[in-house]
């Protein structure tokens, strides 16, 4: 028995190779069989491990579009944030006497805003690697295996 799996290791599936071909629930040993059985026996292991695989390929990219959708509505509630801040700081600059409040707001707000577009863009960056691959390069392995 051995580990099987894509070389960026999304596939976790345990592949057993053995000569016996399951048809119609009866279990058939191949041991004096034609060489066309023995073939056929050992022709469907590999898709079937594809289709555990690309089944894996199919759950990891639903939970990875949940997790693209949770990270869309931490954006929209940090864009909100962003608005609110600014709207404090032109009260402030509103109501400020001196500029300098104002500055040290405004540097601060600004590096918060940095900070929360490089989370933002970190998040989304790595949510969009995770879909293209299993969304392009799982069914480029699978047709290029079969």
């Amino acid at each position: 028995m051995r580990l099987v799996g894509d070389p960026m290791g999304g596939c976790h599936s345990r592949k057993v190779v053995t000569p016996v071909l399951h048809h119609m629930g009866v279990l058939t040993y191949m041991q004096g069989e034609s060489s066309d059985r023995e073939q056929m026996a050992f022709t469907l292991d590999p898709l079937e491990h594809l289709a555990i695989c690309l089944k894996e390929a199919e759950e990891k990219a639903k939970a990875l579009l949940e997790q693209l959708t949770v990270s869309e509505g931490t954006k929209r509630k940090l864009l909100e944030q962003v608005s609110w801040l600014e709207q404090k700081v032109e009260t402030v600059n509103r109501n400020s006497v001196s500029g300098e409040p104002y500055e040290n707001m405004a540097v601060m707000k600004d590096k918060y805003i940095e900070k929360l577009q490089a989370e933002v863009k970190a998040t989304q960056e790595q949510l969009a690697a995770y879909i293209v691959f299993f969304y392009f390069l799982i069914p480029l392995f699978i047709s290029w295996s079969s």
